[in-house]
């Protein structure tokens, strides 16, 4: 399941991937503070892509990525994002390339998805997530990826025409839409 804000932005408030009542009760509960109205959807799996479609010609895709750190086997989850934090190009709201990663209530349910707190000390290489979307304020990547979306998705007999020319059929000039890739 998906929750989020009716009337939400930047991903604030946005929880997916949820499999029990009581993430969703959770997670429900929290999305009152930022709008009164909630929404409950179904989630679809995939990676989340960006496409910029100028004169009817897609120009420009970007995979987004969740909110993630990287274990070393000596620091915790909080001293991860702590050193993730760091970066000088990560900074507040949309001021830098990359925005800040939060520990927050909707990190906190992603962490207990997988196991974790913000007190665990990860394995080297292990991977952790700290969001379930993609969103770049909420501390998420972009990797380009025009090759990738194009080459599996447009022009594949696996998906019918009208689904692949969608997002260049409509009139404006330019556009964006977001399309979520299975693999």
């Amino acid at each position: 399941m998906a929750v989020k804000p009716e009337n939400g932005n930047q991903g604030k408030g946005v929880s997916v991937n949820l499999h029990t009542e009581a993430e969703v009760r959770a997670v429900y509960t929290l999305d009152r503070a930022y709008d009164g109205n909630v929404l409950v959807e179904r989630a679809i799996r995939g990676n989340d892509y960006r496409l910029l479609v100028v004169n009817g010609k897609l120009v420009a895709a970007a995979r987004r990525d969740p909110a993630q750190v990287v274990g070393d086997g000596q620091h915790t989850v909080t001293e991860l994002v702590e050193l993730a934090t760091q970066d000088p190009q990560r900074r507040e709201g949309y001021s830098g390339t990359l925005s800040c990663i939060h520990l927050d209530d909707a990190a906190d349910l992603v962490l207990a998805q997988q196991d974790l707190t913000r007190a665990t000390i990860p394995a080297d290489g292990e991977i952790v997530r700290l969001r379930q979307n993609g969103n770049l304020s909420t501390g998420g990547t972009l990797r380009l990826s025009l090759r990738y979306v194009s080459g599996h998705y447009l022009g594949c007999p696996k998906y019918p025409l009208s689904q692949q020319k969608m997002a260049l059929s409509v009139t404006f000039p330019v556009q964006k839409a977001r399309f979520i890739g299975r693999r």
